[in-house]
């Protein structure tokens, strides 16, 4: 049964099969080549009006790929042939190609392996370096510049502690289809999975209000949705660290360390909310929005800001909806910061409630 019908990158049409179905699927269940020159033959596998057709499986290390499908021959002038037959070198032909295209079509999908996340299915380190390359080598005077966000799945070690490792694979597949699901159809958005809890973004065109908006709503979307693990209802947050460039970073080495350090400054602002790096590549402060509806009349309380480069300055007023509750800060490195004081992936001061608490929807 036909699951999928339509026009791939390189402009071909592709269509899936069960195996024996048609005469692809024949081609694809025998492992050989198929050729019908007559319609009487033709109409026991296809109602489609065609009067020749041609199966060729794609087939490298013995492991099927896929079919080419050829239908009508034409003329040497390219001209449908009304009474054209496949004869046996058309087949040749076509097998040749077919072998070079299993070939090429093998090494491809190795490629995709060695660039893919085998837990989530989104690209891996290896990809965002090779993409943070390139995006900021194609980002031009008229774009709207490049945004990088970093993203930590707040309190993880948690789930992997008190559920078992696969609780924590759970909760990293989640994460990594909502955070799919929040990227624009337009392709201005790469996804990653960095490392352990940690993802990326990459949004290409894209100013730094624009990325703020769209990583709050991934931020919420994380927070109200459904997570169930084992019947076990679970609460699940996560902190961003979002930086701009060219406006809060000359390279990609500074565009890094800076959402980096927004990042670490969301963290240190409760979790759970977006932090934003830009300004000037020269000072980087470092702006904590809370979430919608947290209240802000007792603020957590985050450590005296770190003098970087000339005197002090702030962002301007919080970008999107929160401007009450706005958490300015100057900008820090990941190297300012104590490891033991504030770990990434573990308890942070202050933590000493039951683990599930903060799991436990």
């Amino acid at each position: 049964k036909a699951v999928r019908d339509g026009i791939n990158e390189g402009g071909i049409r592709t269509r899936s099969l069960a195996l024996g179905e048609g005469v692809a699927g024949q081609a694809a269940q025998l492992g050989l080549p198929l050729r019908l020159n007559h319609r009487s033959k033709i109409e026991q596998f296809s109602t489609n009006p065609v009067h020749c057709i041609m199966a060729v499986p794609l087939i490298y290390g013995g492991r099927l790929l896929g079919v080419i499908n050829l239908t009508n021959k034409v003329d040497a002038d390219g001209n449908e042939d009304p009474v054209g037959r496949y004869t046996e070198q058309d087949e040749q032909l076509a097998k040749g190609l077919a072998d070079q295209a299993a070939q090429n079509l093998h090494k491809a999908r190795l490629y995709d392996a060695s660039i893919t996340d085998r837990l989530t299915g989104l690209k891996n380190n290896r990809h965002f370096q090779e993409q943070l390359d390139k995006q900021l080598a194609q980002t031009g005077r008229d774009s709207k510049g490049l945004c990088l966000a970093i993203i930590d799945i707040d309190l993880f070690k948690r789930f992997n502690d008190t559920w078992g490792h696969k609780a924590g694979d759970y909760v990293l597949m989640r994460a990594a289809r909502i955070l799919e699901e929040s990227c624009r159809t337009t392709g201005q958005d790469l996804a990653f999975r960095y490392g352990g809890e940690e993802f990326c973004v990459l949004l290409s065109d894209t100013d730094l209000e624009t990325a703020h908006t769209q990583l709050e709503a991934f931020r919420a979307a994380m927070e109200d949705a459904e997570h169930v693990w084992q019947n076990r209802s679970l609460r699940v947050t996560c902190s961003v660290g979002i930086c701009h460039y060219p406006e809060g970073a000359t390279n990609a080495h500074d565009l890094f360390e800076r959402a980096d350090a927004a990042l670490y400054a969301a963290k240190q602002a409760g979790r759970n909310r977006v932090a934003v790096s830009q300004v000037t590549a020269e000072l980087d402060p470092v702006q904590v929005v809370k979430p919608a509806g947290e209240p802000s009349a007792t603020p957590t309380p985050v450590p005296d800001p770190i003098q970087v480069g000339p005197p002090r300055a702030f962002l301007p007023e919080s970008i999107g909806a929160n401007t009450d509750s706005a958490l300015p800060i100057d900008a820090f490195s990941a190297e300012d910061l104590d490891p033991d004081e504030f770990p990434r992936n573990d308890l942070l001061p202050g933590d000493d409630d039951d683990p599930l608490s903060a799991m436990m929807a």
